[in-house]
């Protein structure tokens, strides 16, 4: 039961949002969502990187007006 805990908290849940950030970075949405800050391991190296390269080609993208900003609207 403690492994599935662990398994769950340190590895599936960040994979599945790194996965949902990949996704919003192909749309080109203006934002990510906040990924966990794991310091150490093979899940925290990929999330920082991957946060490190989302950042870089968001701001190119800005900077060139390539950005395509998602519209939403409120609630009725």
């Amino acid at each position: 039961m403690i492994f599935h805990l662990a398994l769950n908290r340190y590895v599936l849940n960040p994979l599945n949002l790194l996965e949902q950030a990949i996704v919003r970075l192909r749309a080109q949405q203006p934002s990510l969502p906040d990924l966990p800050q794991h310091k150490n391991g093979e899940v925290g190296r990929l999330l920082q990187h991957f946060q490190a390269m989302a950042d870089q080609a968001l701001y190119r993208a800005k900077a060139t007006g390539r950005h395509r900003y998602c519209q939403t609207q409120a609630p009725d």
